[in-house]
Formats: C-alpha cells, structure tokens, sequence
C-alpha cells in the first residue's frame, strides 16, 4: 500500500532532508514527521503550490496614473495665488550612523571523512573544543549549501573575530583522499588506513606514527534483530550466508518462519566496508539488502519487524537486541563496554583522527590533544561510543571495572591469578609485526597511570597477563606471551605505575579465531588486572 509524501522544512535543524528538500514516503499507519529531526512534515502537493499572480493590480494602476497626475497639477494652481508661511530653515542633519561591520571568520582546520563520526561525535568535540580550551561565545553550528558539510562557529572573547571549523562528512576512504590533497588537516575514519591509502600522502608522512594516528575511541558493528525475535547470539559464518547470497528462510537461524528482511547502510559507508571485510571476505553482498544512510532509521526499521536483521554501528542499536557474536573455538560475546574497548568483540573497530604529523598547525594539534583528554573522551562517551575517560562522566562506565565474569574456559592457574582483582577495559597491543605497543595502547596506559596517582588506595597494583595466537607450539608461545607481559610492565614503570606481577597463558582462552590475519592479532594481547598487594621489585 502506498504511504503518503512529503517535504521537511524545518530548514537550519534538520541534519540534511529540509535543505536538500527531500520527498520522504511515509508509509500508511506511521507518524508523518521526518525521520531525521521528527518535525512534522508539509504533504508534497501542498509544498509545492504556488499563490497565483494577480494580473489586475497593474491595470487599475494604469487606470489611476491619469487622475493622479490631473489632480496633482489643480492643486498646484490653487496654491499659486496664496502665500505661503515662512518655513524654518531645516536643522543641520546629523551625520549617518556607522555601521558596525560584521566580525572576519577565519577557518582554523577542516576534518573530512566519516559519516557516522562527522554526524555527531566530531562536531560535538568541535563545540566543546571551541567552547572550553579557545574561550569562544556564542558556539553555534551551521549547515552549508553543499548539504554535506557544516561549520562549528564562535566569538573569539574580543568580539572582534569569529573563528569556525569546517566538518565534511563523505566517507572514511575520501577522509583520506582530502588529507593527501591538503582540503583537510584532518582525517575521521571508522576503521584503521591501509598501507595502500597511508601511501596517498607519499614517503614522507607517515600516517601510521603515534603523532599522525590519534585513536579516540572504539565502537562496533552490530547485528541487530528486533526484541520479539527469540534468536540471541549468531555465528559469523551464518551471517556471511545470510547478507552474501540470496535471502533464505530465517526458520534455518532460529528466526521465524519466512524470508528475513535484511538492512545496511551504503556500501561506501566505513560500517559496511568493515563487515564486508571481516565477515563477507570483500563480497558487496546480496542485492537484497536494503541500503539506508541513517543508522537510526536502520533500527527504527529492524525493531518493529521480527523478520528483520540490520547492520548498525553501536551508537545506533537503539530499541533493538544486539546479538552476541561468535567463530569456531569462541564463546558468544555481545558489544558492551567491556568487549569493545578490550577489542575482544569479533567487529570491534578503532575511531581515528588522522593527521599529517604535529608541528604544522597549532590548533590542530591542540583539538588533538582536547579530544584525548579526559573532556573529550567524556564526549566520546556521550556521543554513544567508547571512550576511555578515568572518571565516569554521565553514566559512561569506568576504565576500571567493578565486576568481571571470568570466562568458564579459562585454565585455573588464570583464575588464582585474577581472583579478587578489578579488570582494566582495555588490553594492550602491538604495532603489527612489532614488540612494541601501538599507538592507542600508549595513550591507554598513560591514562592509568593518571587514574593510578589519583586513586585513595595506595597498595594497589597492575597484573599482567599475555597472550598470543597459536602459531608455533605451546612450548615456543608459553614464554612469548611472558615476554609480552613483561614488556608492558617496563613501559608502565616508567610511568610510575606498580606492577604486582607478569605472567603468560600463551595461546589459551583466544577471543578471536585465528584462522585470520585480524583474528591473531586480536589474540595476541595483555590483559591488565589491578589487585591489592605490594608492587614487584623486578625492573
């Protein structure tokens, strides 16, 4: 049955539909409010009626212009022959007032890449940014003609200037292309650069150093259903049957009887490109898929049809159930504080800003420096993805944990360690073919060593557990995943940070399969535990 048109015109508030001027089909028994800003919406017919002219009006002026001037020159001629009163001499005139000239905008950077960051997290650091470090007025976002970008603007204290940022929101891979072509000094991508797109910006910049990739969060792609739909956990083999050929009967995947109803966002999206990646090995996928740009309208969709699966990334879940992921060799795991920024969860992904080094623009470096302070990783938080602020900021979880589960398979010696200890959320990782620690685990362990200092309970201390995949024996891993905690532990002590102990599991208790390049390095880890007891003496 067809729904009914028509146009937003919440023109300034609405993310993209009022300006682009849209026509939206809502279908029957649904609210006709535009899915974006939820304003009511103007029935096409009616917006695009126009008033009619009215051809009289120059007529009758026609008409009128003969008496006017008829009239006009009697009472000239009746004045003639009366004097007139002496008329004062008019007042000197004051001179015009001066216009106040509109304040200069200078741009201080632009960022370009990523939808799903530049929807929401990016302007919101922006604002903040603008707000709290560079003491601007009056901060106030606007929407640009091109209809995909928008400008983060303030007062700068004088008054006398106005200084914005510029966002365009495209897409992580042309994030990059604007980078190497100098439109932007800044890069948002929703998955890390490969060799091949790092290469763009020639030999001489290195994207991947710790001051040109900044990671600022972790999120997750996230198979949702609707909550009437009794299935709860799905293998990543099922999904790559479902989403990569045609669509079959759900009943085979616990789902109800019938065809499942299958959405995604576009296959440009940094989302898709990920689950692409990790799940359907590069395949576009079916051609059934139902392809949406608003993650919201995704789960708006999913959670009203119990045939449905979506593709969302995990600020967007909404009302639906996420489920609970898992390989071959696996426990089920959902996407939760924990499993995303430890990374454990199978489409956990890293949200970068990339920049070309620091040194070149000062309020670049300085927004860098904003967003991975604990301010702006409490917007992280806010914004719905993963942040890592040492202090829980409305609601967002601690970077140390509370409670932990142990994992039923893990080995008992595992166990006697941890027992009594408080789980930190992140593992620590290593550069790709490296001992030494990537670029969020050195930003992750200088926020414990903040957090650490400004904690009450002086007797507490960091266990270290490493980890690695199964390549090579047990005899050979046992005592490489040793070596890896204890190469952590050197890099916590020189920050101050006690370390109760080191220790290895090898290539046990894996949380991803490492039948994959992603799997083992996902398995190759240190798990950071804070325990009371005295701090080793070992260096």
């Amino acid at each position: 049955m067809p729904g009914r048109r028509g146009l937003c015109q919440n023109y300034g508030n609405c993310p993209t539909r009022a300006d682009t001027r849209e026509v939206m089909e809502i279908p029957e028994g649904k609210e006709f409010v535009c899915p974006d800003c939820g304003s009511p919406l103007v029935p096409e017919e009616e917006a695009n009626r126009r008033p009619r002219r009215r051809r009289k009006r120059g007529v009758v002026l026609f008409l009128l212009l003969p008496l006017l001037v008829f009239g006009g020159s009697v009472l000239w001629l009746i004045l003639r022959g009366h004097p007139q009163p002496a008329v004062a001499p008019a007042p000197q005139s004051l001179p015009p007032s001066r216009k106040v000239p509109p304040a200069a905008e200078r741009t201080l950077f632009t960022i370009a890449g990523s939808r799903i960051l530049g929807g929401k997290l990016v302007p919101d650091l922006v604002r903040a940014f603008l707000s709290d470090e560079l003491r601007a007025d009056g901060v106030t976002m606007r929407r640009e003609k091109d209809g995909q970008s928008l400008a983060v603007v303030g007062k700068v204290p004088d008054g006398k200037e106005e200084i914005a940022v510029r966002i365009v929101c495209s897409s992580t891979s042309d994030g990059w292309k604007d980078l190497a072509g100098d439109g932007a000094q800044i890069a948002m991508a929703f998955r890390k650069i490969t060799p091949e797109e790092a290469a763009l910006c020639g030999k001489t910049v290195n994207l991947t150093a710790p001051d040109s990739e900044h990671v600022i969060g972790v999120s997750g792609v996230v198979a949702v259903v609707s909550a009437a739909n009794p299935v709860s956990k799905i293998s990543l083999a099922e999904l790559r049957k479902i989403f990569g050929g045609p669509v079959a009967d759900g009943k085979a995947v616990g789902f109800p009887p019938g065809k499942i109803v299958l959405y995604a966002s576009p296959s440009a999206s940094g989302s898709w490109q990920l689950f692409s990646r990790h799940v359907l090995e590069g395949s576009p996928g079916s051609a059934d898929i139902i392809r949406l740009e608003n993650g919201a309208e995704i789960s708006s969709r999913v959670s009203a049809d119990a045939h449905a699966l979506g593709i969302v990334d995990f600020p967007h879940v909404g009302s639906c159930k996420p489920l609970a992921l898992y390989e071959k060799g696996t426990m089920p795991l959902a996407p939760t504080f924990v499993s995303l920024e430890s990374e454990a969860y199978l489409l956990s992904t890293r949200l970068y800003l990339y920049t070309k080094g620091s040194g070149q623009n000062p309020d670049v470096d300085a927004f860098i420096q904003f967003v991975l302070s604990d301010r702006g990783q409490q917007e992280v938080q806010k914004a719905g993805f993963v942040g890592a602020a040492t202090k829980s900021g409305n609601g967002a979880e601690s970077l140390i944990q509370p409670e932990t589960a142990i994992p039923h398979d893990a080995p008992a010696g595992y166990r006697e360690l941890v027992k009594g200890g408080n789980r930190v959320a992140f593992d620590v990782r290593f550069r790709t073919g490296s001992a030494e620690l990537d670029n969020k685990a050195l930003v992750d362990i200088r926020r414990l060593a903040k957090l650490m200092g400004e904690r009450e309970e002086k007797s507490q201390a960091v266990l270290l557990i490493g980890f690695t995949d199964n390549v090579g024996d047990r005899a050979y891993n046992l005592p490489l995943s040793v070596e890896r905690a204890q190469s952590v532990g050197q890099a916590l002590r020189v920050l101050g940070i006690p370390v109760a102990a080191t220790a290895g599991e090898g290539d046990q208790m894996p949380v991803a399969s490492n039948g994959t390049p992603e799997g083992r390095e996902k398995n190759r880890r240190v798990e950071l535990w804070i325990v009371r007891g005295k701090a080793s003496e070992k260096p």
